[in-house]
């Protein structure tokens, strides 16, 4: 099979087109020749066949795209149909599904695949473009189908790079729209990426990427776009387009990353403050036990020195027995103010300090009196 890096199979091409275009000589002498030129290409169930026809659109038909037509043409023509095989045929479709995908026709691609579905449906190479048309679809029930289909074919063909690929990046469409995926699909794609990595495509370099930076592997999914980057070909027409989609998916990736950080900071500050507040409750909880024993024993106070007054005639010790009972209300409520934190402690703390020299006179001329 003809190498990739050589231009003769661009040149033939080129040729045999520009035969057909004509009105000279037979057009179906032409399609014979071009038919065993096709089939010289390889068998599209190998990846290398896949680039070749890449490399044709690349640098051929993107700088000649009034060919797009004599394909298309051909494709149609019941001419085509007798004289090409049914391998030839595809690898036709194939090329105008490129430069199509390429130009991002979406409507263009999947009106060609309903075309020739009903020729084509059991080629699994077929499928594969059918799932790259379905796959640009922002429908949810196209893009599960390509998952469906994707994943089915990766099990049929598991060392073709491009199918496995296709696969992988769906997946990673689906994840990125939030869509709930069944854990073997994301195990699967991540072993078919890591197989086809060695191939050494810009692409499959980028799709890992997208792939890392949902699983939160943020510095390794931006290594990988930035060797996408490196890989991509300046003599590609696409290359600014290229780059340009590459840099967009590296800023998002940076967005997620920060956004991902903030959020973490927000998380941890809002634990920090739940426990804050849960210790806070806690002390309050234990503030209000203790004011409810300073009640307790002031309403105990009260109530022996309401019986105490009651019972005694003596001026003295009505004196002495309502000092004391004034400077426990005074002692308890300014101790209510200090624990339930006043802004101005000062005049709490004078009148908590006149309650205490009440109370220690009250108590001096108690123990003069029974002196």
């Amino acid at each position: 099979m003809m190498r990739i890096d050589e231009s003769s199979f661009i040149t033939k091409l080129r040729d045999l087109l520009n035969e057909f275009n004509s009105n000279e000589g037979s057009k179906l002498d032409v399609l014979k020749r071009l038919n065993e030129f096709l089939e010289s290409l390889g068998d599209l169930l190998v990846r290398e066949t896949e680039l070749i026809l890449t490399k044709i659109v690349e640098y051929y038909l993107e700088s000649n795209p009034e060919f797009v037509s004599t394909i298309e043409k051909i494709l149609r023509s019941p001419e085509a149909k007798e004289v090409l095989s049914p391998d030839s045929r595809l690898k036709l479709l194939t090329l105008l599904h490129i430069y199509h995908r390429r130009l991002k026709n979406i409507s263009y691609l999947s009106k060609i695949t309903k075309e020739f579905e009903g020729e084509f449906s059991e080629h699994p190479f077929f499928q594969h473009l059918k799932v790259m048309t379905l796959k640009a679809s922002d429908d949810e029930n196209e893009l599960r189908e390509a998952l469906r289909i994707s994943y089915l074919l990766a099990k049929r063909v598991p060392n073709h790079a491009g199918i496995l690929h296709n696969f992988a990046e769906t997946v990673v469409i689906l994840l990125e729209k939030g869509e709930k995926l069944d854990e073997n699909y994301i195990e699967e794609a991540r072993e078919a990426l890591h197989k086809i990595l060695i191939y050494n495509y810009p692409k499959f370099y980028a799709t890992y990427g997208r792939f890392l930076a949902l699983q939160g592997d943020f510095k390794r999914a931006k290594r990988m776009l930035l060797r996408a980057i490196d890989l991509e070909d300046p003599r590609k027409s696409d290359y600014v387009l290229r780059i340009n989609d590459y840099v967009r998916l590296l800023t998002k990736i940076e967005f997620e990353e920060n956004l991902r950080k903030y959020i973490h900071e927000i998380e941890r500050k809002v634990d920090e403050f739940r426990e804050e507040l849960k210790e806070q409750m806690e002390s309050e909880r234990i503030k209000q036990a203790e004011l409810l024993g300073l009640f307790a024993t002031l309403i105990s106070v009260v109530l022996a020195n309401i019986f105490t007054i009651a019972n005694s005639l003596d001026i003295a010790t009505v004196l002495i027995s309502n000092a004391f009972l004034i400077s426990s209300v005074i002692i308890v409520l300014s101790g209510f103010h200090l624990l339930a934190g006043t802004k101005n402690e000062k005049p709490v703390k004078a009148l908590l300090l006149l309650g205490v020299t009440l109370m220690s006179i009250s108590l001096i001329l108690s123990v003069i009196k029974r002196a």
